[in-house]
């Protein structure tokens, strides 16, 4: 619609004290310190130069630019024009120390009478954030960033040559409308700045009144931003001249600009301090969450344990957001903050030399973005890189990276004699023991718990952190515990607990854009993770002092460490070398030991240790009725639901692991073929009381495993127990990964080794040689 009145002056931005530009030098205007309105502290500045072949006195040229970009607090620094190679451009940006350059490569074809080569200075401390950047012509670069919160942001860099290279002109603008439609559809915050050789001033007239010539090609880009709501955010003086960007004699023009996309205003990066929260702020925090929860406890207590969990959920949130500061990262925090790690490096000296080696050599910690999947197909490879693509592949990938290759029977009457025998309840246990494993807890218990948990960690699905609960009130606090002794009445949990969010994390080796080379970390709701801890508290207490477990893995109980096991295995070999005694190790290597967890063969484990009714359900409600969602670049994926195994991330996990693999061991012991005996020194002998031959066969901590025997066929023997075990439980042993020690094998002058075939006896599957 044509609107003849319309007033430019109030549509473009001006800003609020016009310069002079008649008798302004443009050196002036570029480094004045006078600016008409100061920069908001959590905002970034963009600018844009045509440098105009830097490489002509490029010395003076870097110099001045250093000079504008500390002047004026630049974030983003485009440089367009420039006629330099990436290299010689880096060679010259090392005159700006507080800027890391991205370069386009440079075109050298003889017929092109513009070379380009575009580049883009960020500060450094937003070129951390940089995770890939593409050189998509001379003319046109392009730089990703990610922050927290599943923000992206793109910067193009461009430059469009004159119309006297039409043809470049033309490939130039066509690639960058494609190329800005590419990052609205991939979710990008996004700007554009740069060298356009075109006036905007002059098309807003025919944009507004004359639609139809505006439409027309040669108009497309200008057409393309405004028509998709772009924003220009150089500013504009109508009503006496621009405020140009290019001066020579008399003329002056405006050919230089910075675009953003519609969203980037509301653009706003904030993280939350707990080290900045005040006392008095926390305790304004716990007053208003108790004038939140005004509740009568006698009306909440009858409630259901989901409107209980939903109720506190919400209320803790809405304080949190109304109390706690939401506070940009300043440079003042960043200081203190490298300072203080300095000096725990120092310390690490003393206390901890790995974490000082590591910081000694800057090794730094992988990470990945999940913005695109590799599917390694035999016949069709493929990188999927639709948002779309990438959240089924992700999901896929995690429902089902551990197969279901077996279903166990419903009682254990069914399975085969020898385990049959042994997840039958433990005679040598007393139900009794367990009396209190589920009487309702104290406050003093509960605010125990509470404070054990670590600071800075990361939150569940509601945000709630383990710093929010330790500065709840009286009255909220009385409230949860509530909740906390309904869940044990009830031997069940809120659903809110039961949902979580997975965070990959890359394995030591590439990451290669293949899920198979990620790792889940799991984020699970902290008052969860908190009753959890105190029920594993009081089991791990039980188990310990009773003396329950039977097979030697004591990873989950208290005091237990792998000191015992290394020592051991260290003597054994120490032995065998020095008495020339056979010796077989075999270390196992169990494939996703926690995902892989059949919870019905928990169950039985659980039972075989006579651990209440009562107390199994409470456990296994932790790992059932289970939703996930998953971190990638594009935001959270949709959720699944999870078919095996147990969390990660539970502080229980590691204990029922070893709860579950008890039985294995156990039959290990009482079916020992050939263990290696570790003997007395003989000076003991003539000593009253001296020790006793010691038979080892197995050596285990946690999830890793050794075998161990004085012959091939005692290895054998627990090989075919191992495989029954694993067969059973729906685990599998990675035997490409299996190492094997042995002193008893005929020496060879080859670097190669012939295969050690072993011939396996199992009573369930088929006979099978692993080599």
């Amino acid at each position: 619609m044509t609107d003849n009145s319309f007033n430019y002056d109030s549509f473009v931005r001006n800003p609020p004290n016009p310069l002079d530009i008649d008798n302004l030098s443009l050196q002036d205007s570029l480094f004045s310190s006078i600016s008409p309105t100061p920069s908001p502290r959590n905002a970034f500045n963009i600018s844009s130069f045509n440098i105009n072949r830097l490489k002509t006195f490029s010395h003076n040229k870097i110099e001045l630019l250093n000079e504008f970009f500390s002047l004026k607090h630049i974030s983003f620094g485009g440089v367009v024009d420039t006629h330099l190679q990436p290299k010689q451009m880096h060679f010259l940006s090392k005159r700006l120390s507080k800027y890391t350059v991205f370069c386009s490569v440079l075109d050298t074809s003889q017929h092109v009478r513009s070379s380009g080569g575009v580049s883009l200075f960020i500060e450094n401390s937003l070129a951390s954030h940089v995770h890939t950047y593409f050189s998509l012509s001379s003319r046109l670069l392009s730089v990703d960033l990610y922050f927290k919160g599943h923000v992206k942001l793109r910067i193009f860099v461009v430059y469009i040559p004159p119309t006297f290279d039409q043809s470049l002109r033309d490939e130039t603008i066509d690639l960058l409308i494609r190329t800005l439609s590419d990052a609205k559809r991939l979710g990008f915050y996004y700007a554009v700045c740069g060298d356009f050789n075109m006036h905007l001033d002059q098309f807003y007239p025919i944009f507004f009144n004359q639609p139809q010539i505006a439409s027309k090609r040669i108009h497309r880009l200008f057409n393309f931003l405004l028509s998709n709501g772009y924003v220009d955010f150089t500013p504009v003086n109508f009503s006496s001249a621009s405020l140009g960007t290019f001066h020579h004699a008399d003329i002056i023009s405006r050919i230089d600009y910075v675009w953003s996309c519609p969203l980037l205003k509301l653009y706003l990066l904030t993280s939350v301090i707990f080290d900045a929260i005040t006392p008095s702020q926390w305790d304004n925090f716990s007053v208003h969450i108790d004038n939140l929860c005004n509740i009568s406890p006698t009306v909440f207590a009858s409630w259901h344990i989901n409107q209980m969990c939903e109720y506190l959920h919400a209320n803790i949130i809405t304080g949190a957001n109304a109390i706690l500061p939401a506070r940009t990262v300043e440079k003042e925090f960043q200081d203190s903050f490298i300072k203080a790690h300095l000096e725990t490096r120092d310390q690490n000296f003393d206390t901890d030399i790995s974490s000082f080696i590591n910081s000694a050599l800057s090794r730094s910690r992988h990470h990945i973005v999940l913005d695109r999947v590799f599917v390694d197909h035999p016949t069709t490879p493929q990188l999927l890189t639709d948002p779309k693509d990438v959240s089924d592949a992700v999901v896929n990938h995690f429902q089902h990276a551990v197969p279901i290759k077996s279903t166990p029977p419903s009682h254990i009457s069914a399975l085969p004699d020898r385990w049959c025998s042994a997840y039958s309840p433990m005679d040598t246990v007393s139900p009794d023991i367990y009396n209190s494993l589920l009487s309702p807890p104290s406050l003093e218990e509960w605010l125990s718990t509470v404070s054990s948990m670590p600071n800075g960690k990361a939150p569940g699905l509601s945000m709630i952190t383990y710093e929010m609960l330790k500065h709840l009130g009286p009255t909220t606090n009385s409230l949860l515990l509530l909740l906390i002794r309904k869940c044990f009445a009830s031997a069940d949990i809120p659903d809110l607990w039961c949902q979580a969010m997975v965070f990959p994390i890359p394995k030591p080796h590439e990451w290669r854009c293949q899920l198979k080379n990620t790792r889940p970390i799991m984020l699970l709701e902290v008052i969860r993770k908190s009753f959890v801890k105190l029920f594993y508290n009081r089991l791990s207490a039980i188990l310990a002092a009773h003396n329950v477990l039977k097979g030697g893995n004591f990873a989950g109980l208290p005091g237990g460490t792998c000191r015992d096991p290394i020592i051991t295995l260290e003597s054994i070999i120490h032995d065998a070398n020095h008495n020339n005694s056979p010796l077989w190790i075999l270390s196992q290597d169990i494939s996703k030991a926690f995902d892989s967890v059949n919870l019905t063969m928990l169950k039985f484990a659980l039972e075989r240790i006579r651990l209440p009714a009562s107390a199994i359900t409470l456990l296994l409600s932790f790992f059932m009725n289970r939703s996930n969602w998953v971190f990638t670049a594009y935001g959270e994926t949709s959720s699944y639901r999870v078919r095996i195994g147990i969390d990660q991330g539970e502080v229980i996990s590691p204990l029922l692991w070893v709860i579950y693999i008890d039985p294995l061991l156990t039959v290990l012991k009482t079916e020992m073929l050939d263990p290696y005996i570790l003997r007395p020194p003989t000076l003991s002998s003539n000593i009253t009381g001296s020790i006793s031959n010691i038979f080892i066969n197995n050596l285990v901590f946690m999830d890793d495993s050794t075998l161990i025997s004085s012959s091939k066929a005692g290895l054998e023997h627990m090989l075919s127990i191992t495989e029954e075990f694993y067969a059973l439980n729906n685990t599998s042993a990675n035997h490409q990964k299996y190492v094997l020690i042995t002193n008893s094998l005929p020496l060879t002058t080859t670097s190669t080794f012939s295969p050690v075939e072993f011939h396996l006896s199992l009573s369930m599957v088929q006979h099978q040689k692993l080599s």
